[in-house]
Formats: C-alpha cells, sequence, structure tokens
C-alpha cells in the first residue's frame, strides 16, 4: 500500500530595506540589526538560484504539512 509523505523543503529568497534618518550606512546595518525580527517580510523577494533543496534532517522529524504543493508518485503537480 502506498504511503503519504510530507518532505520539508527550504530556499533562500533577497530583498532590501530602506533605512531613512540615519546618517551612515554603519548606523543603517545597526538599525536593521536591531529591529530584524520585529521587521515584515518582504512582498517581493527575489530567489536565490541554486538554493532550492530538501531539509534531509526535517524529514525524518515528520513535519505537518505547511505549504501548498503537493505530488503524486510520477512527479505530477495536485493542484
Amino acid at each position: 500500500m502506498a504511503k503519504q509523505f510530507i518532505i520539508p523543503v527550504e530556499w533562500s529568497v533577497y530583498s532590501t530595506v530602506k533605512v531613512t534618518g540615519v546618517s551612515s550606512v554603519e548606523e543603517a546595518i545597526a538599525l536593521v540589526e536591531k529591529h530584524l525580527d520585529d521587521l515584515p517580510l518582504c512582498k517581493d523577494p527575489e530567489y536565490i538560484d541554486g538554493t532550492y533543496h530538501i531539509d534531509k534532517e526535517g524529514a525524518e522529524v515528520g513535519y505537518g504539512h505547511i505549504g501548498d504543493v503537493s505530488v503524486d508518485k510520477d512527479g505530477t503537480i495536485i493542484p
């Protein structure tokens, strides 16, 4: 009998944060670092080529399905 598995995947994206009201790039970097966890994710990030991969350790842990992609045994994407 065929089973179903949840395989976690990861990828990286690139974006920018506009900083105003400071006088140097060092001050701008320090400000972003200080508030990094409070900044919202950007709306239009750029995918970094070659960063999509399987999290094999996560696959062994067993995550719940949090994404919106499913695929069958033939590699066909299931809507």
